[in-house]
């Protein structure tokens, strides 16, 4: 039998990773603290990698590194590649099929958006563990042991956990059509309260206000997404999110996101060979692929 020869590439699969920490997180320094290397290694190895491909994969600017459009091509061909070296890892490392309980903690949002909808491959090709979502807005102690794998907002601090960034969440205002017909402004804010209320969205509502009442507090984006639908006001959600109501259009349609936050999946140090865990995280690339897409529209 005749083997066709593998091409030859310059470049490693490291190079690849490094560029998606970038991607991801449209920011040297923070792909740098993800990758556990100082911000001239990332961009000295990004450049390297543009030099082997001969493209220009990011522009680099005050606001940060943006993808090109041969950028966003080599971006989802890496994430191929990536997927399949995280199949072969697993595969290569244990034989046997990972079983037992697994604690998975999220916002409840990303449980109902991106987790619970992505269950059933979970449980087809993992029969053997035991999955409990908890959805919940406070960061669950990992280390102490009340969850063993996180979806959080913000990057945790200490070595005991481990975190990389697994997706980009744009943030814009949105209404419906109804109330932007009746409205000319200044406009009716849905605004975030309790623990949710010291989050970066609550602060782009805040400000959007400019000191005004917010027309109503809720305490989850949920609620927020709710009520906008129904034509109370105007709220600043993820984009994913709005776009499970149909009734949602963006305040102004050619504005920029309001602002942007990125997702980390955050392991215990002590578990982070743990094949359930290991699991887990190959599950959160399969499910959250939907958002990565969306936020590149």
């Amino acid at each position: 039998m005749q083997v066709e020869p593998v091409a030859r590439v310059r470049f490693r699969w490291d190079d690849l990773a490094l560029f998606l920490a970038v991607a991801r997180t449209r920011s040297l320094a923070d792909a740098a603290a993800a990758l556990g290397v100082d911000t001239a290694t990332v961009s000295r190895r990004l450049a390297g990698l543009e030099r082997d491909l001969g493209a220009a994969l990011v522009r680099r600017g005050v606001g940060g590194p943006r993808l090109t459009p041969a950028g966003a091509a080599v971006q989802a061909r890496a994430e191929e590649v990536e997927r399949a070296v995280r199949a072969v890892a697993r595969w290569s490392a244990d034989d046997a099929l990972p079983s037992g309980p697994l604690r998975v903690t999220a916002p409840e949002e990303l449980v109902n958006l991106a987790l619970a909808p992505a269950l059933p491959r979970f449980r087809a090709r993992h029969p053997g563990i035991k999955l409990e979502l908890i959805g919940s807005p406070a960061n669950l102690d990992l280390a102490g042991g009340a969850a063993d794998v996180a979806l959080r907002m913000a990057r945790p601090r200490g070595a005991a956990l481990l975190a990389r960034a697994v997706a980009r969440i744009p943030y814009a205002a949105f209404c419906t059509d109804g109330y932007r017909r009746a409205h000319r402004g200044p406009h009716a804010y849905l605004a975030l309260d309790g623990a949710m209320a010291r989050t970066p969205e609550a602060r782009w509502t805040a400000r959007a206000l400019g000191g005004r009442a917010p027309e109503l507090r809720a305490t989850s984006l949920a609620a927020l997404a709710a009520a906008a639908a129904a034509g109370l006001g105007v709220a600043i959600l993820p984009t994913p999110l709005a776009a499970l109501h149909g009734a949602l259009r963006r305040l102004a349609p050619a504005a920029p996101p309001v602002g942007e936050r990125i997702l980390y999946a955050v392991v215990p140090a002590a578990l982070r060979r743990d094949p359930r865990v290991r699991a887990a995280l190959a599950w959160f690339d399969d499910a959250l692929a939907p958002l990565r897409a969306a936020a590149d529209r």
